[in-house]
């Protein structure tokens, strides 16, 4: 069985990936779990780590990463090892951002063996526009809600997300040059979707793998209008 994970940074298409894996009876694709808050939503819900709290968000996942990090790895030893007979490969997602708080997590997977694919988004002020949008409406995907929501788009937080984008994007694109991972490009992933599942199915060893979307991502010009949106263009989008 190959194992392998889906590391990502935000709006970059990981949750569709992982959703859409899982619809083939040959591979088990979980999300996020490692996600460190209680109450998140993660697919497979029943594979989420449970951390040790330690009073604030930031201080329990810093935490948990620093001096139970053995415990996360346990976890994830048994996520693994927890596959059916029928499995051909079993994965789960991985965000860039879980990673700043265990520095043990990547040399863990590596030395494991983890086949890694990575799904970059070369577009930071997309990104950055698409995780303001999300963040600030709760709407993720289109299939999600069926409402059209109007916002406006604080500059100093646009910023903060516009930065964050680019050290991730930054970081994911050195990754994979000094790696053997698989790369997978949003726009790839959104314009050819076919030859974009096909090639994550080669890598994971499965031929031909042919699944269909499992959500629709939101397009700049779907269901929220960003009222400010020119303003930001002028400001950031250089």
């Amino acid at each position: 069985m190959k194992e392998f994970v889906v590391l990502s940074g935000q709006r970059s298409g990981s949750t569709l990936i992982v959703r859409s894996l899982d619809t083939s009876t040959d591979i088990y694709c979980a999300g996020e779990i490692l996600h460190p808050l209680e109450k998140s939503k993660i697919h497979h819900i029943e594979w989420k780590h449970r951390y040790i709290k330690m009073g604030s968000y930031k201080a329990t996942i810093f935490l948990n990463g620093l001096l139970w990090r053995e415990r996360i790895k346990r976890h994830i030893d048994q996520f693994y090892r927890s596959r059916n007979a029928d499995e051909i490969a079993r994965g789960f997602k991985l965000m860039k951002s879980q990673l700043d708080y265990n520095s043990s997590l990547l040399p863990y997977l590596i030395a494991r063996g983890v086949a890694f694919i990575v799904v970059i988004r070369d577009n930071d002020f997309d990104t950055a526009l698409s995780w303001s949008k999300s963040q600030m409406t709760g709407l993720y995907h289109s299939s999600e809600k069926k409402t059209s929501q109007t916002i406006e788009v604080p500059l100093s937080f646009f910023e903060l997300q516009l930065d964050r984008a680019s050290k991730n994007r930054k970081f994911l694109e050195k990754f994979a040059a000094e790696n053997c991972c698989h790369k997978v490009n949003y726009t790839d992933l959104i314009e050819r979707w076919e030859e974009s599942i096909e090639s994550i199915g080669a890598y994971i060893g499965l031929e031909d793998l042919k699944v269909k979307r499992s959500l629709e991502k939101l397009v700049a010009s779907d269901r929220v209008r960003v009222t400010n949106l020119d303003q930001l263009r002028e400001r950031f989008d250089s």
